[in-house]
């Protein structure tokens, strides 16, 4: 075809062999005349069409001596009027070769990388038509693992300021802001890179002011992007960098559950009115185009709540700060609520966060309580995931060994929290579950949180560590207490 006559015949080196051609691509762009910069430019479509799908025109041309560092050079000029055409010609030939894998492995290795990221982040604060595709070659890019690794040491020295510089940016477009978060949370794959972001309290900063104007603005699909970097910047990186993340990332996190909570309510109150009116044919196709569209909208929501969940989940258990901010009582009660929730992408971190505060707050254990959550929170003991059981388990021990003073109990003395939890419990066959659970479960930290429950209960009520003795679970419990660190 005409890419293999093309390239068979030396087509790929024309920057090289082509007398005046070489001579425009080498010399400095101030110094080329329009005409000289129309050639540059018409020669690298030329070249971008060669390499279209064409995984050998694309390896081969990046093999060519000196041609790498010379696209990274048009990359990086700031001439004005033709100078765009010219990034714009080279942005289109990188971003063809980004599309396949081999294309992208090349480009890995033939070019500067954290030169070539470093000179894209400035074009994407751009209002130029390239902005977009400057945007989409730096995601390609992140998508392979070798970059990844290349990254890691030089990252924190010029790519995340870059990144911070864009977010903060009013130049850039919210869309392009959205590619550019989906990019770092590629990167934030990798262990090491994650951590150098979490270690950043200013790119907490930018991302958060983010998180804030676009959860006002209602801009929910950028938002969810957001916070999806968010998760993976909390999610597995050393406790300092959470436990010095500042309470303004809570409580920006927390105006989050709030408007989407909000909207989904709104949306579940249409939902009812729509299928309680009347139809007529014609309102039919209006109804069910309208409810499609409320299922995007609530499905979205959905996806924000989980996402901000699950950051949170990360912090609070290591950030006392953070902790007494969402222990504030209709903190609490949004969390419990989502904690109730009957889907497990959403209580799982709900869950997680709750067992955070009752460790730390005696009007959130006291809320629980009074909230008749004691039956969620046994439902959550038959979960499929150890996860969720392990935590459930946590939590109905923190509420167990509270002993502050509850209310007067029948016979006029106090009664603490703690008493209270456990006397309710023995209505229950919670012993029998904790005991298969210690005895059964796969992971050793389900087995410690079993064991302990279980030890509070005894100590608890007498008549908790009479069924421990009928079920003969005496020993289980010992065998289990070697999985507890005191």
């Amino acid at each position: 075809n005409s890419q293999t006559l093309y390239r068979t015949n030396d087509g790929l080196r024309m920057t090289e062999t082509h007398t005046a051609l070489h001579r425009y691509f080498t010399a400095s762009v101030p110094s080329l005349s329009r005409e000289e910069r129309d050639v540059v430019a018409a020669a690298l479509d030329m070249l971008a069409a060669a390499c279209k799908d064409n995984e050998t025109s694309q390896q081969q041309l990046l093999a060519v001596p000196g041609f790498p560092s010379r696209l990274l050079g048009l990359l990086e000029i700031r001439v004005k009027g033709q100078g765009r055409q010219l990034r714009s010609s080279c942005l289109a030939l990188l971003y063809e070769i980004s599309l396949t894998e081999a294309g992208r492995a090349a480009l890995v290795e033939k070019m500067d990388l954290v030169r070539l990221i470093t000179a894209l982040f400035p074009l994407m604060k751009s209002t130029s038509s390239y902005n977009s595709t400057a945007a989409a070659l730096l995601n390609n890019l992140a998508l392979e693992k070798r970059t990844k690794i290349l990254l890691r040491d030089k990252i924190d020295e010029t790519i995340l300021p870059a990144f911070e510089n864009l977010l903060k940016s009013n130049q850039t477009s919210v869309n392009i802001v959205g590619v550019a978060c989906s990019t770092a949370t590629n990167l934030a794959a990798d262990v090491k890179i994650r951590n150098k972001m979490a270690a950043r309290s200013s790119l907490w900063q930018a991302v958060t002011l983010l998180v804030e104007s676009t959860n006002k603005s209602g801009l929910t699909r950028i938002l969810s992007d957001v916070l999806g970097l968010l998760v993976n910047m909390s999610t597995g990186v050393e406790t300092s960098y959470l436990q010095s993340v500042c309470q303004t990332v809570t409580s920006t996190l927390n105006d989050v559950l709030i408007k989407s909570q909000q909207t989904l309510s709104e949306a579940d109150e249409k939902g009812k009115t729509t299928e309680q009116g009347d139809t007529t044919a014609n309102c039919d196709s209006e109804a069910g185009t309208q409810q499609e569209g409320q299922g995007k909208t609530t499905s979205l929501e959905r996806e924000i709540i989980t996402r901000a969940l699950v950051v949170l989940s990360n912090i609070l258990p290591v950030n006392s700060v953070s902790a007494m901010f969402m222990s504030e009582r209709n903190r609490a009660e949004r969390i419990l609520e989502f904690a109730k929730n009957t889907e497990s992408s959403m209580y799982k971190p709900a869950l997680k966060c709750l067992t955070a505060l009752t460790q730390s707050s005696h009007e959130v254990r006291v809320l629980v309580v009074d909230s008749k959550a004691l039956s969620t929170l046994l439902n959550r003991l038959t979960d499929t995931d150890e996860a969720v059981v392990g935590n459930a388990a946590l939590c109905l021990s923190h509420l167990t060994k509270d002993g502050e003073s509850d209310r007067d109990s029948g016979s006029g003395s106090k009664q603490t929290l703690g008493a209270r939890v456990c006397s309710r419990l023995t209505k229950t066959n919670i012993i029998q579950k904790l005991l298969t659970l210690a005895r059964d479960g796969r992971k050793t930290a389900l087995q410690g949180n079993c064991a302990i429950l279980l030890g509070k209960l005894a100590q608890g009520d007498s008549r908790h560590l009479e069924r421990l003795r009928e079920l003969n679970g005496i020993q289980i419990l010992h065998d289990c207490m070697k999985h507890v660190n005191y």
